[in-house]
């Protein structure tokens, strides 16, 4: 029993590798050591041997960034005259409903007595938008650019779309890309899309497969006739 107590708790001294990149010249700042894929996987390779890491403070300051789990933010919903007890009360239903009865002028006029009462009701804008899309793109955009201009540039966090408050918000940002990529403006596309994936990296809504059609240079056009 002596024997096997010493065993479970003797302390022994594994192997410590002290790591330095370092050119022929003696230069050791990394930023001027260019890096092939050979270097990056022998790297990998030892750190993946590795049980713990020490880092100087300066080398820690420039990874910590990295690895810091990002904020997590959810949108506020404002649907002026909405009771949440009542589906029946609810405004944006009413005009999806009328919308699918093929009463689109009801709807809209539904939509914009919400945005005449409170201009932050993202979903009335991102329903405007759907609306719009299909024969008036220019106005689509209109309508989801001011849902999508709600959120500051210096948002540095998550929005998920499981957060249910969130997806006006990533509706009408999911519908500037969109128009952007029908207008022909592919730059301004791609931007919008790779955001979408900063602020929602589940990308329940497929901007990972608009991105790919975009910087492969598909036009909208030979996307829809390819799907049709």
């Amino acid at each position: 029993m002596s024997d096997a107590g010493h065993r479970r708790y003797s302390c022994v001294m594994r192997p410590l590798r002290y790591s330095i990149n370092v050119t022929l010249d003696g230069c050791c700042d990394h930023r001027e050591i260019p890096a092939d894929e050979e270097l990056h996987r022998h790297a990998v390779e030892n750190l993946a041997q590795a049980d713990a890491l020490l880092f100087g403070r300066v080398t820690y300051e420039m990874m910590e960034a990295a690895w810091r789990s990002p904020r997590t933010g959810e949108m506020e919903q404002v649907i002026p005259g909405a009771d949440p007890g009542d589906p029946e009360m609810d405004p944006i239903i009413e005009a999806s409903e009328l919308n699918a009865a093929r009463e689109r002028g009801a709807a809209e006029d539904v939509l914009m007595k919400v945005l005449a009462e409170d201009l932050r009701c993202l979903n009335a804008h991102s329903h405007l938008g759907n609306f719009a899309f299909e024969h008036n793109t220019k106005q689509a955009m209109r309508h989801y650019m001011v849902g999508a201009l709600t959120l500051g540039t210096d948002f540095d966090g998550v929005l998920p779309w499981g957060l249910i408050d969130n997806r006006p918000f990533l509706r009408c940002i999911h519908g500037v890309g969109l128009c952007f990529w029908r207008l022909g403006d592919m730059k301004e596309a791609e931007k919008t899309f790779i955001r979408m994936l900063w602020l929602n990296p589940s990308d329940n809504q497929g901007a990972r497969f608009n991105l790919a059609n975009v910087e492969a240079g598909h036009s909208w056009e030979e996307c829809e006739e390819r799907e049709a």
